[in-house]
């Protein structure tokens, strides 16, 4: 089965805007800067740059993609993650890929074994859901085929993905690892996975 990861990204200087009463607008970008590059080669780690999608609106980030020989699709108005998917899903049909596994970008604890442990679950029909911390939200979610359902990333998304594969009749799978698990979107999730300042940029402790 042909798997491509789908990454949406924002541009730097305007990603982790919540994270704006801990963090100055350079930690901000250093941090959102230091998620996107770890993200790429995490999942270059496990498949070819060739089917990893990257979706977004930063020119830098998208010549940073092609640079690295990835797939790169341009969003015409950035800032709808579910619009954003489905720009990077119609690159995953037409780059004949049977599953798109769609990966949240600020994950600092992710490492292969997570991504292959999830590309392993991969069946034609089913639905692998990777919640975050809270259990409420989607950080990862494979889905076969491409476009099996819709992407409702937002509030509850967990809940509503799960609903659209039991609607869909398709086996559902929940897969809870610390690597999809530990995300940064509120200032109290920096203290809380051991985040701290190290001058300009942000430390992740294992």
């Amino acid at each position: 089965m042909r798997i491509n990861i789908i990454i949406p990204v924002r541009a730097l200087h305007d990603g982790k805007r919540r994270l704006a009463p801990a963090l100055s607008g350079i930690e901000r970008r250093a941090l959102t800067g230091w998620f996107f590059t770890r993200t790429v080669a995490v999942a270059r780690a496990v498949l070819p740059a060739a089917d990893i999608i990257l979706v977004s609106a930063a020119p830098d980030l998208l010549a940073y993609g092609q640079a690295a020989g990835l797939r790169t699709v341009r969003e015409a108005e950035p800032g709808d993650l579910n619009a954003a998917l489905c720009l990077g899903a119609d690159a995953a049909r037409r780059n004949g890929a049977d599953a798109t596994l769609s990966l949240s970008c600020d994950l600092p604890f992710l490492e292969r074994n997570d991504l292959e442990a999830m590309m392993a679950t991969a069946r034609p029909g089913t639905v692998t859901i990777a919640p975050d911390r809270s259990g409420t939200g989607t950080n990862a979610m494979l889905v076969a085929p491409v476009g099996a359902i819709p992407f409702l990333y937002g509030q509850n998304s967990f809940a509503a993905h799960g609903g659209a594969a039991r609607a869909g009749g398709l086996p559902l799978t929940i897969l809870r690892r610390r690597g999809f698990a530990c995300d940064i979107d509120l200032p109290g999730d920096l203290d809380s996975i051991g985040f701290a300042r190290n001058g300009r940029h942000m430390v992740a402790a294992e």
